[in-house]
């Protein structure tokens, strides 16, 4: 009974997923540690959405425009939020890009600026 209040305004289906209502937060990365980005998923009219991971892509660009950095996809929230992780080893203007059903999320790609320790 609980899962079916949490999940009470969702639609559990990734066709109903608009990426443009999708959002992203990111803290300032730091070079060396790990860094955390938060994707939110939503359909059309911006209610959160579950999608299964297949539905979604990042791609952490370094700053010399053709070095791919690591990045992870963790599940929270039962599939309507989505932590992207990776570790940057240098600083400078990388660009991270964010696609949900091959579709770019909202503002994708986002520079991310990575400050040194």
């Amino acid at each position: 009974f609980k899962r079916e209040i949490e999940r009470l305004g969702s639609v559990s289906s990734t066709v109903n997923v608009d990426a443009l209502k999708c959002r992203v937060e990111s803290k300032t990365p730091v070079v060396g540690l790990q860094c955390t980005s938060v994707l939110e998923t939503a359909d059309e009219e911006g209610r959160p959405v579950v999608v299964n991971r297949e539905a979604v892509t990042a791609t952490l660009t370094g700053p010399s425009g053709n070095t791919a950095v690591p990045t992870q996809l963790q599940v929270k929230s039962e599939g309507r939020v989505w932590e992207i992780l990776y570790t940057p080893e240098v600083a400078g203007k990388h660009r991270l890009e964010i696609r949900v059903n091959d579709k770019a999320v909202a503002g994708s790609p986002f520079d991310v600026v990575v400050r040194s320790r």
